[in-house]
Parts: structure tokens; C-alpha cells; sequence
């Protein structure tokens, strides 16, 4: 007989139409008892297991009647699973086909700019603006998100995308907060294009910008392996305000230096490239809020080249958190600080690294 583990196992109701129903239908048909005789093999079975046909029909009817009702159960719970996950195998079908589009439109973009966006407006319109409302799934937002992000960044030339930003920056800005980390990643991702492309434009936006991305960054999970990638984004876009949006920026003095902190990005390889290249030229324009007036943070700059500067010789792209061009500008810099920084700033900062920091910078000046 089955245990009760596997009759569950295999459902109730396929246990019910499978066995249970066509036993007894083919057990009360008439049938079922044509041709026997007094004394047949099949009389002798039932009776040696202590039956009679009239009582096996009658078990056989009681347990179909009792059982009935739980393999309906049963079989509308199977239902509904499987209905949720054709729905879930539709939406994903859905997503794959969204993708692809919003590929597509990012192709136009980054080949065609600004020129190709009046033959765009109407899709945009029709199908990608809609997808930005809360009640839309996290798929279908963060495509949308990224499709616009693709707009802000390669459509920007002559103000073009500006038709755009009061309808995206608010859904933006409410993305950085997501539940879901592909939407905040996205989300975050291009408030630091708006930022850069956006100028003053963007100015008004930069307070609400900046309590998203800190949000974000200062979260409790934030390093969590589900969130570093939108972290990493988050701090390589809280580098764009400070680079142009500086002017509306409440105490950059104090911003810039906190930024810093969140160096070196190790994760997301494409932007902690970009964001150590941007250390780099924010170095050498002699920024005045990131060393600080008496170079309190170089401590904190010595420690972000030690880290990065050894990947430059690594292994290509998937390993490098700064290119080679990159690797020599810093180089460079760290010879002019010997020669125009105090002798004792600039022992606080080597004393700051560990033993292998100071080995890898030595390689990595050599």
C-alpha cells in the first residue's frame, strides 16, 4: 500500500482520477461481475480477504464520496500553481522581449544621439513611459528606467532630453529606494547621468539626488551581495554631483571628503574604473575639498592608488579596478606630492598603509 507521504506527494486529486474513481467505476459496473459463478476464482479472493462485491462496492462508495471534495481542493491548488507559473514563464517571455527592445533603442542612442529621438518619441510614449508607474512589475521599471537613462545620456546634445525630465526624475528618484536592487542599480545609475549631462538643468533636483543616493550607500545591507552593484553605482554617481553639480551642493567642503571615503569601488569593475579615473581628474584640476586644506585625506587618496594601482598590469578587464593610462596619471601625481607636500603629510600617509599596501605601491612606482 502507499504511505500517506506518497499519495501526498504524487496529489490528492491525481491519486483520486488515476485510481481511486476509475476503481470503483469499474467495480460497481455491471460488468465487472458478468460471468461469474458460484464458487469462481473471483468469489474465492474476496472472500479469503474476508469480502463480498456488495460490501466492496459499498467501501469503494464511501471512499470516493469522502475523498471527492479534497481532490477537488487539490486539484484547484494544482490549478492554481500551474497558472502562476505560466503567468511567470508569460512575464519573463515579456521581459525578454522588453529587453531587447530597450537594447535596441540604446543602440539608436549611442549611434544617433539627439537625431534619432523624434522618430523614438512615439514608442517612448506609448510603451516605455508607462512602465515607469509604481504599480508596474520591478521588470518592466527597470527597463523602462534604463531606457531613459540611455536618453539622458546620449540624447542630452542641445537640450533634447530635457522634454523628458520632469516625468523621469521623480520615478528616478523613487528607484533609488527600490526593493527590488536591479531598479535601484538602474535608478542610481542615471541620476549620476542626469547630473552630468543635465547641468543646471538638474540643480533643483541635486538635494532630493543626494538623500537618494545616501539612502542607498549608508544602507545597513549595502555591501550585501545582492546590493554592492547598485551601491558601487551609487557612489560613482554621488562623484558626478560632486564634479558638476558642485555649486548645489550644501557644504561640499564636507561632501567631497565623504565621498572619497567610499574608496576604492571593487566590485563593478566598469565603474570603479571610471570612478578612479575620475579621482584622478579631480587631482589634477587641484580640486580644493578633496585633500582638504591641510591635506588631512591624502591618507585616504595614498590608500585608494595602493589598492588600485597594482590591477592595472592584471589580467584585463574583468580584473582591473583602474587602466594603465590611469595607473601612470596616479604615478604621476604621487611624484609631484613628494616634491610639493610637506615631508610629514606625506609620511602619515604611507605609515597608514599595511605592510603589503606599501610592497604593492612600491611595485607599482617602480
Amino acid at each position: 500500500t502507499d504511505s500517506t507521504a506518497r499519495v501526498l506527494g504524487g496529489g490528492v486529486s491525481l491519486r483520486y482520477e488515476g485510481r481511486v474513481l476509475p476503481v470503483y467505476e469499474t467495480v460497481t459496473n455491471d460488468i465487472f461481475t458478468a460471468g461469474w459463478t458460484e464458487g469462481c476464482a473471483q468469489e474465492t479472493l474476496l472472500r479469503d480477504a474476508g469480502l463480498d462485491i456488495g460490501s466492496l462496492r459499498v467501501t469503494l462508495k464511501r471512499l470516493v464520496d469522502e475523498a471527492r471534495p479534497f481532490a477537488a481542493v487539490d486539484k484547484r491548488a494544482r490549478a492554481a500553481v500551474a497558472l502562476e507559473e505560466a503567468l511567470k514563464e508569460e512575464q519573463a517571455a515579456e521581459d525578454e522581449v522588453f529587453d531587447q527592445f530597450a537594447e535596441c533603442i540604446g543602440s539608436l542612442l549611442r549611434a544617433f544621439h539627439s537625431a534619432i529621438l523624434p522618430a523614438l518619441e512615439p514608442l517612448l510614449a506609448e510603451y516605455v513611459a508607462p512602465m515607469l508607474a509604481p504599480g508596474k512589475s520591478p521588470e518592466e521599471r527597470r527597463i523602462a528606467i534604463c531606457v531613459f537613462d540611455d536618453v539622458m545620456e546620449h540624447a542630452s546634445d542641445g537640450g533634447a532630453s530635457l522634454k523628458y525630465l520632469d516625468g523621469f526624475v521623480g520615478p528616478v528618484l523613487a528607484g533609488c529606494t527600490d526593493a527590488d536592487c536591479d531598479v535601484r542599480q538602474a535608478s542610481v545609475y542615471g541620476v549620476g547621468v542626469m547630473a552630468q549631462q543635465l547641468g543646471p538643468n538638474f540643480t533643483k533636483h541635486v538635494p532630493g539626488a543626494l538623500q537618494a543616493l545616501a539612502r542607498v550607500i549608508q544602507a545597513p545591507d549595502a555591501k550585501d551581495e545582492d546590493n554592492i552593484n547598485a551601491t558601487e553605482n551609487a557612489i560613482s554617481s554621488l562623484g558626478k554631483l560632486c564634479e558638476f553639480q558642485r555649486g548645489a551642493i550644501p557644504g561640499p567642503e564636507s561632501v567631497l571628503p565623504q565621498w572619497l571615503s567610499f574608496l576604492p569601488l571593487l566590485e563593478d569593475k566598469v565603474e570603479a574604473r571610471l570612478v578612479h579615473d575620475q579621482l584622478v581628474r579631480m587631482l589634477e584640476a587641484g580640486d580644493p575639498h578633496l585633500l582638504g586644506p591641510n591635506q588631512e585625506h591624502l591618507g585616504k587618496v595614498v590608500h585608494v592608488f595602493a589598492t588600485v594601482m597594482p590591477t592595472a598590469a592584471a589580467g584585463g578587464e574583468k580584473t582591473q579596478l583602474c587602466t594603465p593610462e590611469c595607473a601612470a596619471k596616479m604615478k604621476g601625481l604621487l611624484m609631484q606630492m613628494q616634491t610639493n607636500l610637506p615631508p610629514d603629510a606625506l609620511a602619515r600617509a604611507w605609515g597608514g598603509l599595511n605592510a603589503e599596501q606599501q610592497l604593492a605601491l612600491q611595485a607599482a612606482m617602480a
